[in-house]
């Protein structure tokens, strides 16, 4: 994902058929994405970066690691009306869990420390976006 500050665009690049992590940079459109912060994670299992649009404005999300409670906390986020919209091989993805556990909070610090508060296992992020402050100023953020 690339940011320039206003808009966060992505590019997804599938290794889940390659037997070796192939080049991928002739893929990757840098015509027609600009910006001076960018994130991304080689990853077989999960598509990524998302990309969300909410309240407290538009973030990239991005990661490794594996979430042992995932079915038990889709299946709590489904009942509650969430909809999850990558599903790989019919589970959740584990990035998009992560973020719409995030989304849950009334800011991003907040909905991070909610996101850890609900995980059982290990989960390294990168999120980069621009989100909207109660001061209606844009604020970039790049969390690692």
């Amino acid at each position: 994902a690339i940011s320039d500050g206003k808009r966060t665009h992505k590019k997804i690049h599938s290794i889940a058929k390659t037997q070796f992590k192939s080049r991928f940079s002739e893929d990757i459109d840098f015509i027609n994405m600009h910006g001076n912060s960018g994130i991304g994670v080689i990853s077989d299992r999960d598509t990524q970066p998302l990309i969300m649009r909410l309240r407290f404005g538009e973030y990239a999300l991005c990661g490794v690691g594996y979430i042992n409670n995932q079915d038990k906390l889709a299946k709590k986020l489904i009942n509650e009306g969430v909809v999850f919209s990558e599903m790989p091989n019919g589970k959740v993805n584990q990035i998009e869990l992560a973020a719409k556990l995030i989304n849950k909070g009334k800011t991003i610090a907040d909905g991070i420390e909610y996101m850890h508060d609900q995980i059982d296992g290990s989960l390294s992020l990168l999120l980069l976006g621009s989100l909207w402050h109660k001061t209606n100023h844009f604020y970039n953020l790049s969390l690692i």
